[in-house]
């Protein structure tokens, strides 16, 4: 993925770190990982953060933000990961969507 402003790349590095962080391939975001399970590797769990990740980016992205984002990435190799590893992402996506959906949507209303 590739951004043009300076805030832009340090949060897709922070998103590709947690990526790391939870088993994934670290040149890959999170949103890009849940693109890939769902359409390679549908469980119940992987498919309600997507939907929790496409509902935070809703206001900047529209819908499906996470296959947006792994057909942006599809020549970067995905993995799955331990279910540990998809506990670890849960652990990190709730989180940090809860924080991020006011002021993505502010930004959004903001410079539309």
């Amino acid at each position: 993925m590739e951004t043009k402003t300076y805030l832009g790349r340090v949060l897709i590095a922070i998103d590709q770190l947690g990526n790391a962080i939870a088993g994934g391939n670290p040149d890959a975001t999170i949103s890009a990982r849940l693109g890939w399970l769902y359409m390679n590797r549908t469980t119940w769990w992987t498919t309600l953060l997507m939907h929790i990740v496409d509902a935070t980016f809703y206001s900047l992205d529209g819908a499906e933000h996470c296959l947006q984002a792994y057909d942006k990435t599809l020549d970067e190799p995905m993995r799955r990961g331990s279910d540990i590893a998809l506990a670890i992402l849960g652990l990190i996506i709730i989180p940090s969507c809860a924080i991020l959906f006011i002021p993505i949507l502010v930004y959004a209303v903001m410079t539309k």
